[in-house]
């Protein structure tokens, strides 16, 4: 299809980066399949800027040229949702940076609209427009229709006027510099390599395991990463997670022994035979002794402390119009119950207890671990729940107490 909206050579593209680049504001959206790949196939990247609204055929051009106006500190990169678009993106383009990144879904939950907002609410209340959201999962690799291209193009159509209101009521609240933190944080996470060491860590039933079968799991997890990877496979493709815990308790010597592994795809092939057969012996020598915390056992002290805490984050993030997610995910809960448990180290400062979240979260959370502050239910609240001190004023060494508790009835 020959549409002027749609660039499909690369000396269409080359002109459409030079005039973008000088834009003040570039809003990005991406479509793409990931289903049958390690890597999820980008088939089209639409942009608007200025008065341009335009979509690139990502299977037909070269697309390295836009990493240029991806890292320009001067350009406003305005996504929705756009973690991994930019990591498509980074590596499509090969780049290794992207700077002044505004993420709309990120703003949205700083101004009361919660954390899972979508580009269509957030075009109806800020803009007054509906968008036409049927052909959200339609087939991007096949010749695309005049109906899939209006519908991608209006994924960006809208976006700076979402963005321009949704900075304006930032602006209003004083949050602006909190949305720019952690737009920075996402865009970290984005272009972080993905470690296949660490993917074992994700796996469930790792306190069942001892050191040794950790270390073999470690070690084969890290073959499927580095298989799929190559072969840009899904990791089921290459072997099952059923099939990585049998590895862990039979470690197989030969060939023959890996026919008799359930799950196990097209690891069985040659090379990669060979090598998990390699991996499982050095995981036999390094075992594991840093244990991850078992998360299919939710009795641990770790989850405890971690469910209490997200209790009291959903106070707070009610009483300030705050998404859930932007006070704190799991990890960092996590990472905050752990500091606790450990004694509080003066050397290690958690997330949580850093920059903003400090202030507006931080007291009520160390109020809570301290145990001077509780949750309890309050079915006159929004939430169910409220935050009721344990210790009188006059009992309170400070003012930690008091002003952790202030407004905690949501």
């Amino acid at each position: 299809m020959n549409h002027p909206m749609l660039i499909s050579s690369n000396a269409e593209l080359a002109s459409v980066i030079a005039d973008a680049s000088s834009a003040d504001v570039l809003c990005i959206d991406c479509e793409f399949h990931g289903e049958k790949s390690y890597y999820p196939l980008l088939c089209l990247v639409q942009l608007a800027w200025d008065e341009h609204v335009v979509a690139l055929d990502a299977r037909k051009l070269d697309l390295s040229p836009l990493a240029s106006v991806l890292s320009a500190p001067e350009v406003r990169k305005v996504l929705h949702d756009g973690r991994q678009d930019l990591a498509l993106l980074a590596r499509a383009t090969g780049a290794t940076a992207i700077q002044n990144y505004t993420d709309t879904r990120v703003a949205a939950g700083f101004v009361g609209f919660g954390s899972s907002v979508g580009l269509a609410k957030l075009a109806r209340d800020l803009c007054a427009v509906t968008l036409e959201k049927s052909l959200q999962n339609s087939d991007w690799t096949r010749r695309l229709s005049d109906a899939q291209l209006a519908y991608a193009l209006d994924d960006v159509r809208y976006l700076a006027r979402i963005d321009a209101a949704l900075r304006e009521r930032l602006a209003a609240r004083g949050r602006l510099s909190w949305c720019e933190s952690v737009c920075e944080s996402v865009v970290r996470r984005a272009l972080k390599p993905a470690d296949p060491e660490a993917a074992f860590r994700k796996l469930g039933g790792l306190g069942r395991l001892s050191d040794s079968q950790l270390g073999v799991l470690r070690a084969v997890a890290a073959w499927r990463e580095r298989a799929a990877a190559s072969l840009d496979k899904p990791v089921g493709f290459i072997a099952s997670e059923l099939a990585l815990k049998q590895l862990c308790y039979e470690r197989p010597r030969t060939r023959e022994a890996l026919a008799n592994i359930r799950g196990l795809g097209a690891g069985r092939a040659a090379p990669w035979d060979q090598r998990l057969l390699e991996a499982i012996v050095d995981g036999e020598a390094s075992p594991v002794l840093d244990r991850p915390a078992d998360r299919s056992e939710p009795e641990g002290v770790v989850d405890g402390l971690v469910n209490l805490l997200s209790l009291a984050r959903r106070v707070v993030a009610a009483r300030e119009g705050v998404a859930n997610e932007l006070l704190g995910d799991r990890s960092a809960l996590e990472a905050l119950a752990e500091w606790h448990v450990a004694g509080q180290p003066a050397d290690v400062v958690p997330e949580l207890l850093d920059g903003w979240r400090e202030a507006l979260i931080g007291d009520v959370l160390r109020a809570v671990l301290d145990a001077t502050l509780v949750v309890a239910a309050d079915a006159t609240q929004p939430t169910g729940l409220t935050l009721r001190s344990t210790v009188s004023d006059g009992e309170r060494p400070d003012t930690t107490a008091r002003r952790a508790t202030t407004g905690v009835s949501c």
